[in-house]
């Protein structure tokens, strides 16, 4: 009808709003909270969001058989890192996530390690979009941070954190899987912007400062 298409025709004309990128210190301490309630998987789902640029999507359509460890890692040159095969993605099928970070890649042996290895069974059975969503925000409110965080931050926060840290904008683009240097670019410029607007609250930067530590105190 008239309507739905005036509607349809507004979505597009709008411009696009991006999640905030979640700084690597609020992931880890998120994640810590998360897993504490008695969400422990909720917890690691956001941490690998975050290491491999992941979007929702990608996630929850991962399957035991697609997490790649360092001895089945080596059949698809990934040497010590551990990966993520992508059935699909926006930019095509059969993409590889890297996750460089230790801790999370162990997180996803002791998940695999509960299944057989070829197991097409879900990495994260019974999780939603929404209900991710919903216990970020959660989490955010109890700490006293923005609640304007999704899942989506994760993977904007992994391309500032990494931008930040002075990798090329070619490598994060071949990192996150974006179709074009020009949208990478263009969405670089406004992450840069939005990080420096977040502070965290004064009672946190204690714990912040150990976000390493807190990575790593997730009880599967």
């Amino acid at each position: 009808c008239n309507i739905a298409r005036a509607l349809k025709g507004w979505r597009l004309l709008r411009p696009t709003e991006s999640a905030p990128p979640l700084p690597r210190s609020w992931c880890d301490l998120l994640a810590f909270v998360i897993g504490a309630a008695g969400w422990p998987e909720a917890g690691v789902a956001i941490l690998v969001a975050f290491d491999g640029y992941l979007r929702v999507g990608e996630l929850l359509r991962l399957r035991v058989c697609d997490v790649l460890m360092p001895a089945r890692a080596a059949e698809f040159g990934l040497a010590l890192h551990a990966g993520l095969r992508l059935p699909r993605t926006k930019t095509g099928r059969n993409q590889l996530a890297r996750i460089e970070d230790p801790v999370v890649a162990g997180y996803l042996a002791t998940m695999v390690s509960r299944f057989p290895p070829h197991s097409r069974t879900a990495l994260f059975p019974r999780m939603t979009a929404d209900q991710l969503n919903r216990v970020l925000r959660w989490a955010c409110t109890l700490l006293g941070l923005p609640s304007s965080f999704t899942m989506h931050s994760c993977r904007h926060g992994r391309a500032a954190t990494a931008y930040v840290e002075g990798l090329d904008p070619e490598s994060i683009r071949r990192a996150g899987r974006w179709a074009s240097r020009g949208s990478l670019d263009t969405y670089l410029q406004e992450v840069s912007v939005l990080q420096y607007r977040l502070s965290a609250p004064e009672p946190l930067r204690p714990l912040l400062s150990h976000h390493k530590s807190l990575r790593a105190g997730l009880l599967l």
